[in-house]
């Protein structure tokens, strides 16, 4: 009887340190989107140090540099100026032009629409709905060619909703990707 709870106990430990180095494997590889958020706002400022070419500028003319300041204070808030805002994470690095996001009680929806610049922009239809009801809409346009012409541009777009809210959108691009959020303050 010893030697087969003995056996059973080493099992048990054994198969706990797999399940837990697998399950530490597992989160290393997908950060958190506070994560990546603070890392791409870390490799934005970087990139505003850095570039220094004749050909690039630090930051668009329409950027908003406020918000390379963000800090980011855990899954779902941020501090920006001083005020702590709600976030929603349309997309990172490899941004869809087309997804779904949630922020409180708001459902967020975005598409590409069939018309596109010769220069490869993109339009893109954002919607806001509170329940089935569409609140507000607006349009952004995605133009790579203006893009990389910067070392970080910055755009925003605040749409005052019906209750007094207000829904910020981000749209930051650096050379390696975009970061677009929705701020909800």
């Amino acid at each position: 009887m010893k030697a087969f709870l003995s056996i059973f106990l080493i099992s048990l430990v054994v198969f706990s340190s797999l399940c837990i180095n697998r399950a530490s494997t597992g989160h290393s590889s997908h950060p958190e989107p506070a994560q990546e958020v603070t890392a791409f706002l870390t490799e934005a400022k970087k990139n505003i140090k850095e570039c220094n070419t004749t050909l690039k500028k630090p930051l668009a003319p329409w950027s908003e540099p406020e918000y390379l300041n963000m800090t980011v204070l855990n899954g779902t808030t941020l501090k920006l100026g001083g005020k702590i805002y709600r976030y929603t994470v349309l997309g990172i690095w490899n941004v869809s032009f087309s997804g779904e996001a949630n922020s409180g009680e708001y459902k967020i929806i975005w598409e590409q629409l069939k018309n596109l610049t010769t220069t490869g922009g993109h339009e893109i239809d954002f919607k806001i709905y509170k329940g089935s009801a569409m609140i507000s809409s607006f349009t952004y346009w995605y133009v790579p060619f203006q893009l990389d012409s910067f070392c970080v541009v910055v755009s925003s777009k605040s749409i005052k909703l019906p209750n007094g809210d207000t829904l910020t959108f981000i749209f930051m691009h650096v050379e390696k990707g975009d970061l677009w959020l929705a701020l909800l303050g």
